[in-house]
């Protein structure tokens, strides 16, 4: 009887730490995806022949994140984590704050690459 019982107290604890692990209400931490520089924003670029353009013409390097934060005649292309002052943004957009919308003369980038790049720099313009 004693073994049996034994046998019993053992399957009985092991069933409350099975369940004890299943009952779990703590969420998990979302896995944080962060924009990448070179695998998700320079791609853009050079799909919509920014750096052809942008490979120093008016002071602006496109082609590196550096060349982003330094600028050109107009200072500063990118603002680290503020995407919405950053004139890389305002360039792309349907009224920019001087000149014409870039991609001048091209196809406007769409909404969706835009809020890549928007991200990226919300992020905090990172050279990865």
């Amino acid at each position: 009887m004693s073994n049996k019982l034994n046998t019993l107290s053992a399957m009985w604890l092991l069933i409350v730490f099975i369940t004890a692990g299943c009952n779990d209400s703590t969420p998990s931490e979302p896995v944080e995806d962060t924009i990448s520089f070179s695998n998700d924003v320079l791609p853009i670029f050079q799909q919509h022949g920014c750096s052809s353009c942008h490979g120093g013409e008016a002071g602006l390097f496109v082609t590196t994140v550096q060349g982003l934060l330094t600028g050109g005649d107009n200072g500063p292309a990118v603002i680290p984590g503020d995407s919405e002052n950053s004139l890389l943004i305002q360039k792309l957009s349907p009224e920019p704050p001087f000149g014409g919308r870039m991609p001048l003369g091209g196809t406007p980038v769409p909404e969706s690459q835009q809020t890549i790049i928007k991200e990226w720099i919300d992020e905090g313009a990172k050279d990865n």
